[in-house]
């Protein structure tokens, strides 16, 4: 037995509602399930339940075992006082929270074994998706699951930007000025980007945006990169106004060594990556207001500003190439900015005063952009799933993360419909 399937049962209402009693003999109505909780504390908030002959409104904790509440120390969680019913498959333990016996609904004799048995032969372990089958023959359903994963992914990601938020004073434009500095990290060097953004404030940054050298030489010197630079009538330069930015805003300096080179592409080393941001900053000016999803190609434009020939032979202060490359950042480059900074930043403010046109606007953001390209996409397309934009595969690569690979087929709507449609 597994705790999710209980979860599932629950949520799904699928139990015997007429024949629920708890193991004192007592009778169980349950008047609202309340809500599934994703997070840390209790697995059912706000729940509504008839027992000991009173209605209480309080939060359900489930477990394969009673015994199971000890084991997980929730005896010394808090958080877990306001529970009012534990539901459990197995009685083998009566749980007391502040002296008082927890009422307890057992399953174990209630419990559809058949559909149980369905459950465990369509979501055993194995390579393949148990939903293979209805990923190429139901359009619907795909769809469905699609809008339901891109949600879940937007609104996780705000949820780590509401501190970002409240450190900002609730300012919007640092929000966002933390969001670009991070999507041009990427992956690697996500973290160091999102120090060095609060480092240096986006209001410090626009003081200096009229001359470029004074910017990179804020930014490198912050990173803790410039340091690092041989003697070159550039860098020297870099360095001179950089001194002198240092003791003009009293900057703390980045240790080199929290940005990571190894196993990053030359062309996304930190050093051009903070180049290529100083010089859209520039263009930019953060002028968040007014922007429209069908006008990125006004924003796309930015981008392209003339950086400094040293860095068409340089990826970093530490090597030379006999080459000349390419300085500017490419169109998928500039879609992930796109992406990861500007839709996230109108689907955040939107959530935070409720506003359906800032939504929108994210959302014609993914829509207006094509479809991005990496090995988990292209297995979810060998599969048959179709990609027509970037909303698309953002909601992919969070069904891949957080239903597929961890097998939460049950909080997955073609999950539910395969089950439904085995009992």
């Amino acid at each position: 037995m597994k705790e999710q399937y209980l979860h599932y049962l629950w949520e799904s209402k699928r139990l015997p509602l007429q024949k629920l009693t708890l193991v004192d003999g007592g009778p169980l109505i349950i008047l609202d399930f309340g809500k599934l909780n994703h997070d840390t504390g209790p697995d059912i908030f706000n729940a509504k339940l008839y027992l000991e002959e009173l209605t209480w409104s309080g939060n359900v904790e489930m477990h394969v075992n009673s015994s199971d509440w000890y084991k997980h120390g929730h005896q010394n969680d808090p958080s877990y006082d306001n529970v009012v019913l534990h539901v459990v498959y197995n009685y083998d333990e009566a749980v007391f929270v502040k002296g008082r016996e927890l009422p307890t609904l057992e399953l174990k004799d209630v419990l559809d074994l058949e559909h149980y048995k369905n459950y465990q032969h369509v979501f055993k372990k194995d390579e393949n998706l148990p939903c293979q089958k209805e990923l190429e023959n139901n359009k619907l359903l795909v769809f469905q699951q699609v809008s339901v994963a891109f949600a879940h992914r937007f609104n996780r990601k705000i949820e780590e930007l509401k501190s970002v938020f409240k450190l900002a004073k609730n300012d919007y434009k640092q929000v966002l000025h933390y969001l670009l500095f991070q999507s041009f990290g990427g992956r690697v060097n996500k973290l160091p980007f999102q120090q060095l953004a609060q480092l240096l404030p986006y209001q410090l940054l626009l003081r200096e945006a009229w001359d470029i050298q004074r910017l990179e030489a804020v930014m490198l010197g912050a990173a803790g990169l410039l340091q690092e630079a041989n003697n070159h009538p550039y860098t020297d330069e870099l360095k001179k106004h950089w001194h002198f930015l240092q003791k003009k805003y009293g900057i703390a300096m980045m240790d080199a060594s929290a940005w990571r080179f190894s196993g990053v592409r030359p062309s996304s080393f930190p050093n051009l990556k903070i180049i290529q941001l100083a010089h859209f900053i520039v263009q930019w000016k953060y002028e968040v207001v007014p922007f429209q999803a069908n006008n990125l190609e006004v924003l796309r434009r930015k981008f392209n500003d003339n950086i400094s020939a040293f860095w068409e032979y340089h990826y970093s202060f530490k090597s030379t190439t006999l080459k000349k490359h390419e300085t500017q950042l490419s169109e998928k480059a500039q879609n992930i900015i796109f992406i990861n900074a500007f839709a996230l930043f109108f689907w955040f403010r939107g959530k935070q005063k409720g506003n359906d046109g800032d939504l929108q606007l994210a959302m014609d953001i993914l829509l207006s952009l094509p479809p991005e390209e990496n090995t988990i996409l292209d297995k979810w397309q060998k599969r048959g799933v179709d990609m027509e934009n970037a909303f698309d595969t953002q909601a992919l690569l969070e069904q891949n993360q957080f239903f597929c690979s961890d097998r939460k087929c049950l909080h997955c709507k073609i999950g539910n419909f395969i089950l439904s449609n085995k009992a």
